[in-house]
């Protein structure tokens, strides 16, 4: 680090203009608390905004853009060691502190969220103050995933468990986009159901993603309903049955009968689940 924070540093930008235009939120927290100006314009003209605003053009992030526009005299820095996720909540209480929306982009989808952001990330302490600070962890606007259905479509179990933990509702039937729009079953379904259209296409896990097999169980001990149905009509016990080449089928289907599944409710075609064993290939 150069004894003077505002020093010209690399082609014509001081350090916090660097720090900006690369995208580093921790190089820039530090360089701030430590007292950077702000405005420097180095030899190019452009202020430490200025390189956020282009990089955010780039790639889409705002955490350095955030730091530069909301640096105060209570800004808060990542403590040597500590991990990146803690960092981040700590970062965001200072952001709520000065009145951040917890939901700000919630109309556009669940992408352009801060929630959905750490849903992605499986950032378990981020999800758990989101939530705390107000975040919607239910339902959202048109044009939005609930969370719970966000979290299955990215294959985030970690999420998943954060978000029920801070009470969200598993019984979630999602009605704002069609989530599989090629498939055999092109119908809006609950988040129990979409475990096992996912779990047919065989996703393997990686260490960044959870297993399908993993969130069914996980939504149904946490008292998902085997009976809730899509909007056609189907519940996830006679989806069990007559899906396609379905891995593991007699699991589900004992599970969701243990679970309370009413085998007497037929599917969207009044085919009852028992001819449904008889059919399923």
């Amino acid at each position: 680090m150069p004894p003077d924070l505002d020093a010209v540093v690399h082609k014509g930008q001081t350090s916090l203009a660097v720090a900006a235009s690369k995208e580093c939120p921790y190089a820039v927290a530090y360089l701030l608390d430590n007292n950077a100006e702000v405005d420097n314009p180095g030899d190019t003209g452009l202020t430490p905004l200025a390189y956020a605003l282009e990089a955010l053009g780039e790639n889409h992030r705002v955490d350095s853009l955030e730091w530069v526009v909301l640096h105060g005299d209570h800004s808060v820095s990542p403590q040597p060691r500590s991990r990146p996720q803690v960092c981040a909540t700590r970062e965001s209480t200072e952001h709520a502190r000065k009145g951040t929306d917890p939901d700000y982009g919630e109309a556009r989808g669940m992408d352009w969220t801060a929630l959905g952001q750490a849903i992605k990330t499986a950032n378990v302490p981020a999800i758990h103050h989101l939530i705390d600070r107000g975040a919607n962890h239910n339902i959202g606007p048109a044009t939005s995933l609930s969370p719970i259905f966000y979290a299955v479509m990215h294959a985030k179990n970690e999420s998943l468990i954060a978000l029920l933990q801070r009470g969200a509702t598993p019984n979630v039937v999602e009605t704002t986009q069609n989530p599989l729009p090629r498939a055999v079953f092109p119908f809006y379904v609950p988040a129990l159901s979409q475990t096992l259209l996912r779990h047919r296409e065989a996703l393997i896990p990686t260490c960044n993603n959870s297993s399908m097999l993993d969130m069914f169980r996980t939504l149904l001990a946490a008292g998902a309903d085997p009976n809730l149905a899509s909007l056609l009509g189907v519940t996830p016990f006679t989806l069990a049955l007559k899906l396609r080449n379905l891995p593991d089928r007699a699991y589900f289907v004992s599970a969701l009968l243990t679970r309370g599944a009413d085998p007497n409710i037929p599917d969207e075609n009044q085919v009852s689940p028992f001819a449904l064993c008889l059919m399923a290939p």
